[in-house]
């Protein structure tokens, strides 16, 4: 991943200061993750899971009829492929 997709941004920077901040470490995301491991029996239910939380996120974001296209579209897929499902 890229330092500027880790990098994280300033209120004083967002805003437009003149003044520069300081670049610590702590300023960076720490993006690393632990690999994910579900179990094979447990796999339909986390896919499930997923499923049910998209479609509530969605719901806050694009009109209701547009959920099903997207929940049928091929990022679900490239989103499960991903995750080994």
């Amino acid at each position: 991943m890229s330092e500027f997709s880790k990098k994280k941004i300033t209120q004083s920077t967002y805003r437009g200061s003149v003044k520069k901040a300081g670049t610590d470490d702590n300023r960076f995301l720490d993006t690393s993750f632990d690999p994910l491991t579900v179990k094979e029996d447990k796999k339909f239910l986390f896919k499930q899971k997923v499923e049910n939380e998209l479609i509530a996120v969605l719901g806050k974001l694009i009109p209701e009829d547009a959920i099903p296209k997207v929940m049928n579209g091929s990022i679900m897929k490239k989103i499960f492929k991903k995750l080994g499902m």
